[in-house]
């Protein structure tokens, strides 16, 4: 690949990581995901060929602003999935509340098996 080209194509890289960053803070993960799928087909374009050594330092700061904003988004996926899993615990535990409440309210005795509502 000649090295105009590498340069674009590193440029390209670099702005899609910055437009999944930005989906990631609005929480448009979908988008984040398809831009993976693209980002890919760049990084697979782009380290095809070997680069020259006058290409070395360009990419190796173009990979590490990459490698920064993969960073910021795997911790928003985290902290996205820390909530979702949080609010999985609350509509598990009002769903035993709510089976408890039905057995009470049917004259039901209640379920020996659940130790309690958190």
């Amino acid at each position: 690949m000649k090295a105009a080209l590498r340069r674009r194509r590193l440029t390209e890289l670099v702005e899609l990581g910055a437009a999944m960053l930005d989906a990631a803070r609005d929480g448009r993960w979908s988008e984040v995901a398809e831009g993976e799928a693209a980002r890919q087909a760049l990084i697979r374009e782009l380290f095809a060929s070997a680069a020259g050594a006058e290409e070395g330092e360009g990419l190796a700061r173009g990979i590490r602003r990459v490698l920064d904003m993969d960073r910021e988004i795997m911790a928003l996926g985290r902290s996205t999935m820390d909530d979702l899993a949080a609010r999985l615990g609350d509509l598990r535990q009002g769903q035993h509340a709510h089976r408890a409440y039905r057995r009470c309210a049917a004259g039901a005795a209640p379920d020996p098996t659940v130790s309690g509502l958190r």
